[in-house]
């Protein structure tokens, strides 16, 4: 996990950017929702939301992993996270997939291009 940013702003800048996601998801919506309805759209907690609406906490990678599946990508960029790269996920995932002679081989190339 890389933070590009200093958390304090970050903070300030996640409950604002959840406020604005908050409301934008009641309009969507038609009608007035509770947070607790939010956070269970979110899949969050209700507690967990409140703290980072509040400013108290910004959520971990994981968190804005989940996030941005339900809110957009742009989570990432607000809570100062790079973005994960789908090809270093493809590749993750074959890895494991590699026995140790293909993992050693992939190593050493990678040592190469150094």
């Amino acid at each position: 996990m890389v933070l590009l940013e200093s958390e304090d702003k970050i903070e300030i800048k996640v409950s604002r950017y959840l406020d604005k996601r908050y409301l934008e998801w009641q309009l969507e919506s038609g009608e007035i929702r509770s947070k607790k309805e939010f956070a269970e759209y979110l899949d969050v907690r209700e507690s967990t939301l409140g703290h980072w609406m509040n400013g108290r906490r910004i959520p971990n990678y994981d968190f804005a992993t989940i996030l941005a599946e339900k809110l957009s990508a742009e989570v990432y960029a607000v809570c100062g996270y790079l973005p994960p790269d789908p090809f270093l996920q493809t590749f993750i995932v074959a890895w494991y997939g590699f026995n140790p002679i293909e993992k050693k081989e992939i190593q050493s190339f990678i040592e190469e291009l150094k």
